[in-house]
């Protein structure tokens, strides 16, 4: 077992120093996934389901990535204060930084109506009308997690990974691309 984690540690950490180092960025979140499945997998054993199984392992993978972060930045480049650099400080009890969090969440629930209510109106989508405190639980959990950890990985960690390799014009565009193409439904039709 010892030699098995020593293989995988070693493996891990050849993954901060291919070259061209584009290469690392693009093999890490496929590695990490692959960690947190191997990590998951035995769960099979104590009887949880397929589906509940697939949650787990992407809880894994991202709890992996949050701790491999500052290793990171700090091997590959020599940054020690990595959550400062994304943008995830001490908190404050500065009453401004919440002003900011109310205004930011006002405007994201204005432009998540003016995108639902078009939607729910017409025939591209409805509304059962159910409601309960597993589903309520669901969407917050969904919102708050998913949320951040998107941000992380892709405004955090990537847009941080292109900017260092590439400059801030070309990571911006890149990192905006690499966000849409992952969040195309491929099993919709085209439209």
């Amino acid at each position: 077992m010892n030699v098995m984690y020593e293989k995988i540690k070693n493996i891990y950490l050849s993954l901060f120093f291919l070259n061209p180092k584009l290469l690392s960025a693009i093999i890490f979140i496929p590695f990490l996934y692959i960690c947190g499945w191997i990590l998951a997998a035995p769960l099979l054993l104590l009887g949880f389901d397929k589906e509940n199984l697939s949650l787990i392992g992407t809880i894994f993978t991202f709890l992996i990535y949050v701790f491999s972060l500052p290793k990171w930045f700090k091997l590959r480049w020599g940054v020690n204060n990595t959550w400062t650099l994304l943008g995830i400080n001490k908190i404050d009890k500065n009453i401004n930084l919440f002003i900011f969090f109310l205004k930011g969440f006002l405007l994201s629930m204005i432009l998540i109506c003016l995108i639902l209510i078009p939607i729910i109106g017409t025939k591209w989508g409805y509304w059962i009308g159910e409601i309960s405190p597993d589903i309520f639980a669901n969407a917050i959990i969904l919102i708050i997690g998913v949320g951040f950890a998107e941000e992380l990985i892709f405004r955090g960690w990537l847009l941080e990974e292109l900017k260092k390799q590439f400059g801030l014009k070309k990571a911006i565009v890149t990192q905006s691309l690499i966000f849409s193409i992952v969040h195309i439904g491929f099993d919709l039709p085209f439209w």
